[in-house]
């Protein structure tokens, strides 16, 4: 949104159009929890809140962003195609992978309301994906001091991967 001079804050973004869903409870000795796709999960200003994914994202923006965007949610492209379609194009891409490209694994696991068990894969970050060279992938990350930063290609694809192979793109109309 700042890329095309969208006047928000971050804490006007969380606060006004972010859904959020209570911290997973225990019941019972059963953990039981919204669903990320659906709403952040936690409190979006401790780093003890869990996440969301892109469904979320994309309502939050779609409340967010003028009438003269299109907030695209694209899923199970390979990174590289991103930078075809999207980044060679000038169009920054948010996507979700894992904090510092670290490896992915299972974190803790609940029962959704519909009753699905879900695993929350730790450590989940969204970043803004803006460039890449023969082996990394830069990104706009919201937790580095730097203000771009680049991992290698292979661990992006991993982190990318694990989690779920999803992200959300904002195109002027």
């Amino acid at each position: 949104m700042q890329f095309y001079g969208i006047d928000i804050t971050v804490d006007e973004f969380i606060d006004l159009h972010i859904p959020i869903s209570d911290y997973p409870y225990y019941e019972d000795d059963v953990m039981y929890g919204g669903n990320p796709w659906d709403a952040f999960i936690g409190d979006p200003y401790s780093d003890s809140g869990y996440g969301c994914y892109s469904t979320a994202v994309v309502k939050a923006m779609i409340s967010a962003v003028p009438d003269d965007y299109e907030i695209r949610a694209v899923y199970n492209l390979p990174l590289s195609v991103f930078c075809e379609q999207y980044i060679d194009k000038g169009i920054p891409v948010m996507i979700w992978a894992t904090m510092e490209m670290k490896k992915p694994y299972g974190g803790n696991s609940w029962i959704l309301p519909d009753g699905r068990t879900f695993t929350f894969i730790s450590p989940e970050h969204a970043l803004i994906l803006i460039g890449y060279d023969d082996s990394n992938y830069y990104f706009c990350n919201s937790q580095s001091d730097e203000k771009v930063v680049s991992y290698p290609k292979t661990d992006c694809e991993t982190a990318y991967n694990a989690m779920y192979r999803q992200a959300v793109a904002i195109l002027p109309v």
